[in-house]
């Protein structure tokens, strides 16, 4: 992959058939929704045979193209907004998980990821019995299901630093995509989302803050891989990751999604005060010129304005109505404090104690799982979004080589904006983006056991605890 980005050629190839890729799904898409129905069985059948025959081709299979497909997936809902194809991937996921599982016999049990979303998993499964709306519960517990095996198969189908690096590569492939139809979308002025949003790019995505979460990913992902071992850049390796950068930089400020920025500004923060200052400075004069871009401009000016956009937010600005809402659903999370409402229970409860009548998201993860699963379900939620960062952190403070210290810090910045964002958003449902941030997570707390292996020269078995 190396060779083939190095030559001037191939480059220009992925970008002009990426292009080509890009604009006729932007603009045909909508056509194949019709066909949907006739294309879906073979596929599925073909599908499931790669699953039986070659399980970890079909699970590579699922992470280069899943990212393309939401629009397309979208439009073979019951309803609109039913299940659809889309549920069959979340199993395929759950499938392939079993496979691995039972071809490793077993994983690391003492792992303290693996422990803390077994935790959570048990914790929330009462909320769904007791759920009044069952359906959906039982489809959110699915997806928090797949969050689970995608944080764990690394630890299942890793066994070797070029399985690591095999994985990296895939990954940096996989965001390739997205960000190209990204660009297509950015230069044709986006998508009117809301009256204090404007037009917002979503490209591939069916929400702007999905797609922006998962460019945050995608910045983090080749930052990561530009210190990595296993990653020899050349001239045009390092020609190649500032033009990606720059491009998923722009789209990301396209999508008009605040948290995301502040998640992708707290990553490259960290990273600096831990690593490197003058980065730290760097980021500081970046915001400063970021102020004068139009989409940045208008964004922070909405929010620190008194008033929100004609019926957006009930009159108020973002920040004024997520502190409402905030406090709107803390009132009910004191009737039930301890069991909760039930999983998924909030947003159709939210019209009985809505100052409009009207249903809303409570976007803060925490006060939704919260009034969902009780303080139960919250506490352990929480625990299981620090574990990463208490592991990067251990290996951070416990190493001499400034190498693996550097991707640790990455780690570090990442995990932290992640958990910062939670506050501000419904994280709990963006189901791509989710399975991404899992499963790098999982494959760099395995990597960084392989590096540190490596480091040591350990001839011993590894443990990956």
């Amino acid at each position: 992959m190396n060779k083939f980005f190095a030559g001037s050629l191939g480059l220009l190839f992925i970008v002009a058939v990426g292009y080509v890729v890009g604009r006729a799904y932007l603009i045909f898409y909508p056509l194949f929704f019709s066909l949907n129905s006739l294309l879906a069985l073979p596929l599925i059948i073909a599908f499931l045979f790669l699953m039986l025959i070659k399980p970890e081709t079909a699970f590579m299979v699922i992470l280069l193209v899943r990212p393309t497909l939401d629009h397309l997936l979208q439009g073979t809902r019951l309803g609109g907004s039913g299940m659809g194809i889309g549920a069959g991937f979340n199993l395929a996921i759950c499938f392939l998980f079993i496979i691995f599982l039972f071809k490793k016999r077993g994983f690391p049990r003492k792992n303290s990821l693996i422990r803390w979303w077994i935790i959570y998993l048990l914790a929330i499964l009462a909320s769904v019995l007791y759920s009044p709306y069952l359906f959906q519960a039982i489809r959110l517990y699915l997806n928090y299901f797949t969050y689970f095996a995608m944080a764990v198969i690394p630890f299942l189908i890793i066994r070797n630093f070029s399985d690591y690096e095999k994985y990296l590569k895939l990954l940096l492939l996989v965001v390739l995509v997205p960000v190209l139809v990204g660009l297509i979308d950015l230069a044709g002025g986006g998508w009117f989302y809301s009256a204090d949003a404007g037009r917002r790019v979503v490209g591939a995505f069916t929400h702007p803050n999905i797609f922006a979460f998962f460019l945050v990913f995608g910045i983090t992902l080749y930052f990561f891989a530009r210190q990595a071992i296993c990653f020899v850049w050349g001239k045009k390796g390092r020609s190649w990751f500032f033009i990606m950068g720059l491009s998923m930089a722009a789209v990301l400020i396209g999508t008009k999604t605040r948290s995301a920025w502040i998640a992708c500004f707290i990553g490259f923060f960290v990273y600096g005060l831990l690593k490197d200052r003058r980065l730290v400075l760097g980021l500081l004069i970046l915001c400063l010129g970021a102020v004068f871009v139009p989409q940045v401009h208008d964004r922070i000016m909405t929010l620190l304005s008194e008033r929100g956009g004609p019926g957006e937010y009930e009159g108020l600005n973002s920040f004024a109505w997520r502190m409402q809402a905030w406090q709107t659903g803390l009132a009910q999370i004191t009737k039930h404090p301890l069991l909760g409402h039930g999983l998924t229970s909030f947003k159709p409860l939210s019209s009985s104690f809505s100052t409009q009548g009207e249903t809303f998201a409570m976007h803060n993860t925490y006060l939704e799982v919260w009034f969902d699963a009780g303080v139960v379900g919250m506490l352990s939620y929480m625990v299981l979004l620090f574990v990463p960062l208490f592991k990067f952190i251990k290996i951070y403070r416990s190493q001499t080589s400034e190498r693996i210290k550097r991707l640790t810090a990455i780690m570090i910045g990442y995990v932290l904006g992640y958990l910062i964002v939670n506050i501000s958003d419904n994280m709990a449902y963006y189901l791509v983006f989710n399975w991404y941030y899992w499963f790098f997570v999982g494959l760099v707390w395995v990597g960084l056991e392989l590096e540190m292996a490596n480091e040591k020269q350990k001839l011993q078995p590894l443990s990956l605890s």
